[in-house]
């Protein structure tokens, strides 16, 4: 997990945090820049986290196929675990913890949030594949079965 914040920040609970995660499809999320962090950062005295999950690339195959099909729980696991992180760390605080995702870290953040509403005040959920049972007979749904499995079979 990357994380980013001001210097000196105090690590005593109280920080608005956002924490943003993929875990899917073999895509590594790497540290980078953004204006609108930046924004959160500088206007909300902000901390961002980046997860990095198990489905995604960032430690090669093995790591993405713990988090793919039958195993798409370890992703959500993972998740949880960072939030529960941040709490430990001193970061944030239940309350002030956001989290965020969007297409596959959709689906991630509306099954981290509705597996454990404790852990999070506010879920966005962007473009979630939500419809776990049909996600394949709509637009490219079908090439997700590499990740999600066939609800056909």
């Amino acid at each position: 997990m990357f994380i980013t914040h001001k210097k000196g920040l105090q690590l005593d609970g109280s920080n608005p945090t956002l924490l943003y995660g993929y875990g899917g499809f073999n895509i590594s999320l790497e540290p980078g820049f953004s204006a609108s962090r930046l924004a959160w950062l500088a206007g909300y005295n902000g901390v961002y986290a980046q997860a990095n999950l198990r489905g995604g690339g960032e430690y090669g195959i093995e790591w993405r196929n713990a988090g793919s099909k039958e195993n798409k729980q370890n992703v959500f696991d993972d998740f949880h675990a960072c939030a529960e992180y941040l709490y430990q760390a001193g970061y944030c605080c239940p309350g002030k913890l956001i989290i965020q995702g969007g297409s596959n870290g959709g689906l991630l953040v509306a099954a981290c949030i509705n597996q454990r509403p404790d852990l999070f005040c506010c879920g966005m959920a962007q473009v979630g594949v939500m419809d776990m049972l049909r996600f394949h007979k709509f637009t490219i749904g079908h090439a997700w079965i590499t990740d999600y499995g066939d609800p056909d079979k």
